[in-house]
């Protein structure tokens, strides 16, 4: 199952709780924290799943950092793939790190399971696993920060058991201060001048000692 929805202006992404309202009233489109928040969330697609069914869970100021994540509300992620994807804006930082993670304490804490996320605009790949009761997140860090915008793919594999949660958090830093810049070569007119008067200051001292 998969749906995709036209972009409009952006409210809170705390006002939407199932995938579906975001999708249908938000017209996919959210920011992180309230309507003028610094992070735009903006839904692209998502499959395997009902977004009727799937809670959209944020998380975070947006100034630094900002997390995105589905949960179940009846029927948890079985065994199966699953996949979520939608692109971030900062409004004024790049993005520096990513982390992801899943939880789950069902079926007596025995369930496997993957969450990928990867970007299709820089080289950011992570992968966190879930073995039982111990979740082992993924983790990525820009090498030169510079991007205000990314757009993630994410997958989601069930191996074992049932899923409840799976989310991605992203930090952002300031962009560096531009270069400190250095004076130039002097004006062709000042050159001329400043060597003009070298020269009569010369041609005085001539004059002087004949």
């Amino acid at each position: 199952m998969s749906s995709s929805a036209p972009a409009q202006a952006a409210g809170a992404c705390s006002d939407y709780v199932f995938l579906e309202d975001l999708i249908t009233t938000g017209a996919g489109t959210c920011r992180q924290q309230g309507a003028s928040g610094p992070v735009l969330f903006t839904y692209i697609s998502h499959s395997g799943f009902s977004s009727t069914d799937t809670t959209f869970n944020t998380s975070g100021l947006g100034i630094n950092q900002a997390s995105f994540g589905l949960g179940y509300n009846v029927n948890p992620f079985s065994l199966g793939t699953y996949t979520f994807n939608y692109s971030l804006t900062h409004d004024t930082k790049y993005f520096s790190a990513i982390s992801d993670t899943m939880s789950s304490s069902l079926n007596l804490n025995a369930n496997q399971g993957t969450y990928n996320v990867t970007s299709t605009v820089s080289a950011a790949n992570l992968t966190s696993t879930l073995n039982g009761s111990t979740t082992t997140n993924g983790s990525y860090t820009y090498s030169s920060p510079s991007l205000l915008t990314e757009t993630f793919n994410t997958t989601l594999n069930v191996t074992q058991g049932d899923i409840e949660h799976f989310s991605a958090t992203y930090a952002f830093v300031n962009p560096p201060p531009p270069p400190a810049t250095t004076p130039g070569p002097l004006p062709l007119i000042g050159a001329g001048a400043a060597f003009g008067f070298s020269r009569k200051i010369r041609s005085k001292i001539k004059a002087n000692v004949a």
